[in-house]
């Protein structure tokens, strides 16, 4: 019911959707077998989060969102769900299967978290 408010179908009767969509926002870890993937990088846990929301691999992880919002919407309407998961529930999720340090996991998610503010910010400045 979701998809078809989301994406009616066309006058041809054709609904057409790309749904990205992963376990994680920021996954892929470096042994994940998947050869696409961009891996979560080893320097992202010792980066601050500038460093992380400026890294090209970030921007590009799972998707760059912003060539891909410019690309697609010349060509359909482009929408976005954003499921947001409170940042201390986040937190504590891993902390204990990797033995990572907390200062280098929370800068590498509030990376993430920046790098997608900016998309968001550059989306309404569009629309303004």
């Amino acid at each position: 019911k979701v998809f078809r408010e989301l994406c009616p179908e066309t006058d041809d009767g054709k609904t057409k959707r790309i749904i990205i969509e992963d376990s994680s926002f920021p996954s892929g870890a470096m042994d994940d077998p998947r050869s696409y993937r961009i891996r979560r990088q080893a320097s992202w846990m010792t980066s601050t989060i500038e460093e992380v929301a400026n890294d090209e691999r970030a921007i590009n992880h799972p998707v760059n969102l912003k060539k891909f919002y410019e690309l697609y919407s010349q060509h359909a309407n482009v929408q976005f769900i954003l499921l947001n998961r409170p940042f201390l529930e986040t937190m504590a999720s891993h902390a204990n299967d990797w033995g990572e340090e907390v200062a280098g996991r929370s800068n590498m998610i509030r990376g993430f978290m920046l790098i997608l503010k900016r998309f968001l910010d550059h989306l309404r400045q569009e629309e303004g």
